[in-house]
């Protein structure tokens, strides 16, 4: 009797690792409740690590927070993407 099933790959099985990790710590962010500095910690490790940016809109508070910072947000090619208070006050 031949074996009728699709053969599962280790990529499959890293790809349904990949999408169960970020499915879990989605459901951690949805809850509500209080998120562990750990599990902040994972959260932007697992988007640093997967090359996830992304540049604040003018009315997302993501900007705002971004202001706050003593220096400037930048790209990946140097340009300044959001310039903090500080310098905006320098100029």
């Amino acid at each position: 009797m031949e074996n009728t099933q699709p053969k599962i790959t280790v990529e499959d099985i890293l790809a349904q690792l990949h999408r169960d990790t970020a499915e879990h710590l989605l459901k951690q962010i949805q809850s509500g409740e209080e998120l562990s500095p750990q599990m902040l910690s994972a959260i932007i490790k697992f988007l640093k690590d997967n090359d996830i940016t992304v540049v604040p809109q003018a009315s997302d508070p993501l900007k705002e927070v971004a202001e706050l910072l003593p220096f400037p947000s930048v790209d990946s090619d140097g340009e300044v993407l959001i310039e903090s208070k500080k310098e905006k006050e320098n100029e």
